[in-house]
């Protein structure tokens, strides 16, 4: 019975919790709606206002303008210093009013690569630290490359040092993944005229919120977030700052003491300081510098531990200073604790789930109050759920576009299938199934957060891991270990806890139970999947052919990323040049080949030059034709036929033969051949496009033999009907059509795995591949049965 009132109490606690503060959320999130309808209202914009005071450079001298010092911290951050260095270096003001110091806590190997770097971009800009200067003045455009010998204090710690050597009277922050506007300092500075602004904090979007699932995820996540603290900036209430992308006035950090390594979120922790003395602080939507997430599970792990870790200290040691603070009124006092112990409300869905098995083994002593309690919570997370989801495009369930007035698609919505980056936008392609494992996905979180009350109440120290930036791997470490293996187990607990709820007839926590489970086995599926990612960063140069084609441009595309190198080559120049400008958005270096394949000397002689510069990782031989019989059954034409054997077979040969001899000396490498499900069985309208595809087939399946103890790998793709001009051109039904970027996306897992055939779709293989072991007499009139007979 004492058993039975714990629970309940515990219970009826945190479900409470929950619903003050979704109706905090829910309510916060409403006045920022309103309050962009206000805006979009009036058309008078404060923040290019200020910009527009700054006018033109040519007003000023350098007494009449603040001094700006930009800091840069890095740590090990390779991959991603050259494009920060680039990006600032393009921003905006005054000349000799500003000044770029990179601080570089990196470990000696690291540290020689962007000491290098830097020396570089100044020899290139024909800086020098001792150019002649004058007095008063700052070396603008020169980068100073600052290393502290010891590493105490983290990031902070970096910064502090950095602020030893800073001479400017605004301080600006950027992480080193962070791609400032060119106009950046002429938006921020003129808003530093009000002597009450402590520091200002700028939008910040993400270049690679397309990637995959999680990095979606995490946008939405964010952005509903920096909605909240747009919406309590404009309400003077205490505010999170991103830390990156932000601007302070030297004033106020000298007068709070500066930036502290007590807590891992020294930005949070330092805002909250510069509020609580008075200082005001700005957010500008409108000025949007750009950053990368995390794109895998290990990463976010450590992020979002390192996170929570930080922002439960910082409610630890400032919701008391609040609650004393006499400046601040009773409201203002509610929003900053409810906004400060925002991690508590996650950290509760993860105790629930850990009273869920409790609950259900003395589930009779409960009674009505436990339903009550149950319904409370179903209808508040409910809610929570469609809010937290608010800030990503909810049309991308249903399909829908904005319209205007007469009925069009809207400017914005227009050219959707494509970002800017060339990538898949955020919205298409997903469904309302993909909006559900989103709010699935704050199950795992929960687990950091609940981690970091329990480190922080028993004074566990956690060190600080910066996040891999620009695909940069992640070393293993403990935290990252142990999170893991939690996560493993309240996998298995959840899932105890269904089959027991299932036992007991317990309808509330099983459906509690199951949606935890499916939020830990997204998790633990997307870490299983990170070896995925790891094979495509391993990949430095792609050749292609065919990549005019539609699953040629979806591959290219697919492989696309930073640091790849891809080969390209296809009979249409004018498209090939699209496909080509796609993949360079994407970060990848692209060469393009216009080639002619039944001219195979020349096509040899290209093959044999692909690993001149950069050794060939995979060689995919995409291209082919097609051609069939014709509508009145008059027979394919023989130069037809011709051109499909020399196209689709003899020049795959040609090409795989003079590519091999540099693979093999290297012992090393991958080559994947395009056949199709068609080659299993000849259908009547296609007789020699089924003869090419099944003489592909057996010729990748002997490669494979022969090579694999040689540590090369050959996959055959076997496609079923992928939607394109040549599919649509072939007679007969087209059962199971897929888009090309499905196709893409199968196949690159398929090259992952090194799998002998990679085949699909299932039902299309089953059939096909089960037809090829019947006697004609059978497989011909069951073809016929579902259309592949002849009709006339």
């Amino acid at each position: 019975m004492i058993f039975s009132v714990i629970i309940q109490i515990l219970l009826f606690l945190l479900v409470a919790f929950f619903v003050v503060f979704t109706c905090y959320e829910v309510f916060e999130g409403r006045k920022n709606k309103n309050g962009s309808a206000r805006d979009a209202a009036d058309p008078t914009d404060n923040d290019d206002a200020a910009a527009d005071s700054a006018a033109d450079d040519s007003e000023y001298d350098t007494n009449d303008v603040p001094k700006v010092s930009i800091l840069l911290p890095v740590c090990n951050e390779t991959a991603v210093v050259g494009q920060l260095i680039q990006a600032v270096s393009q921003i905006e003001y005054v000349d000799g009013a500003y000044e770029i110091l990179l601080l570089d806590d990196s470990d000696p190997e690291n540290a020689e690569i962007i000491k290098r770097t830097v020396d570089n971009f100044n020899t290139f800009r024909g800086m020098s630290d001792g150019a002649d200067i004058e007095d008063g003045c700052l070396n603008s455009g020169y980068v100073r490359y600052h290393s502290r010998e010891d590493r105490d204090g983290f990031k902070a710690g970096n910064i502090t040092y950095g602020l030893s050597k800073a001479k400017g009277d605004l301080i600006v922050i950027f992480d080193a993944d962070c791609i400032p506007p060119s106009d950046f300092l002429m938006k921020t500075v003129p808003c530093f005229n009000d002597k009450s602004l402590g520091f200002l904090q700028t939008a910040i979007s993400f270049r690679n919120k397309n990637a995959n699932f999680l990095t979606r995820f995490l946008e939405g996540e964010i952005s509903h977030k920096d909605g909240m603290t747009e919406n309590l900036n404009k309400t003077g209430d205490l505010v999170n700052i991103t830390g990156s992308s932000c601007v302070w006035r030297r004033k106020c950090l000298d007068d709070v003491g500066g930036f502290s390594d007590r807590t891992l979120t020294e930005d949070i922790d330092i805002c909250y300081r510069a509020q609580l003395q008075g200082w005001n602080c700005r957010y500008l939507a409108d000025t949007v510098s750009e950053e990368e997430l995390p794109e895998n599970m290990s990463a976010v792990r450590l992020q979002r531990h390192r996170w929570a870790y930080g922002l439960v200290k910082n409610a630890f040691l400032h919701v008391g200073e609040v609650i004393v603070n006499t400046s601040f009124s009773v409201s203002r006092k509610v929003n900053a604790v409810l906004m400060m112990s925002q991690t508590f409300l996650l950290a509760s869905f993860y105790a629930l789930l850990l009273l869920t098995v409790p609950a259900v083994l003395v589930s009779e002593h409960l009674g009505c109050f436990f339903d009550i309690v149950c319904t409370v919570f179903l209808i508040t997370a409910i809610v929570w759920g469609c809010n937290s989801v608010g800030g990503i495009d909810i049309s991308g369930i249903f399909g829908c576009t904005a319209k205007d007035e007469d009925g069009d698609v809207s400017e914005n919505d227009k050219g959707k299938e494509k970002a800017e980056d060339g990538s898949v936008p955020a919205s298409s392609g997903r469904g309302f199934w993909e909006y559900v494992a989103y709010v699935f996905m704050y199950l795992p979180l929960s687990l950091y957060y609940f981690m970091a009350i329990f480190e922080v109440s028993f004074g566990v120290n956690v060190a600080f891991v910066p996040t891999p930036k620009g695909g940069a791997k992640l070393c293993r470490n403990r935290v990252s270990l142990t999170i893991l293996i939690l996560e493993i187990v309240s996998f298995v607990y959840a899932l105890f806890g269904v089959m027991l709820s299932i036992g007991y007839g317990n309808c509330w926590t099983l459906l509690y139970t199951s949606i935890c489970t499916a939020g830990f086995g997204i998790s633990l599926f997307l870490s299983i999947t990170e070896n995925y990612s790891n094979y495509l960063s391993g990949l430095k140069h792609v050749v292609i052919t065919g990549a005019t084609g539609e699953i040629g441009g979806a591959l290219a595309r697919k492989f696309a990323r930073r640091g790849m190198h891809l080969t390209l080559s296809g009979r249409n120049e004018d498209k090939l040049r699209e496909v080509k400008a796609e993949c360079e958005r994407l970060g990848a270096e692209v060469d393009i080949k216009v080639l002619d394949l039944r001219n195979t000397d020349e096509l040899r002689e290209w093959g044999h030059s692909l690993g001149d510069t950069l050794p060939v990782d995979l060689l995919i031989a995409n291209a082919g034709l097609n051609t069939n019989i014709g509508e009145d059954l008059e027979g394919e034409p023989f130069e037809e036929a011709k051109a499909l054997v020399e196209v689709n077979l003899l020049s795959d040969i040609a090409l795989i033969d003079s590519v091999l001899p540099a693979m093999r000396k290297r012992r090393k490498g991958q080559i994947a051949i395009l056949s199709s499900l068609a080659s299993y069985y000849g259908l009547v309208y296609t007789p020699t496009y089924c003869a090419t595809k099944a003489a592909l087939r057996n010729y990748g399946n002997s490669l494979r033999a022969w090579l694999k103890p040689e540590g090369i790998k050959i996959n055959v793709i076997l496609p079923g009907y992928i939607d394109s001009p040549m599919c649509r051109a072939m007679p007969g039904p087209k059962p199971f059509l897929m888009h090309s970027d499905k196709a893409a996306g199968i196949i690159a897992r398929g090259l992952y795995l090194n799998l002998a055939r990679i085949s699909f779709p299932f039902p299309l293989n089953l059939g096909i591949w089960s037809l090829s072991f019947l006697p004609h007499c059978l497989a011909a009139p069951i073809a016929a049965l579902f259309g592949y007979g002849r009709m006339k």
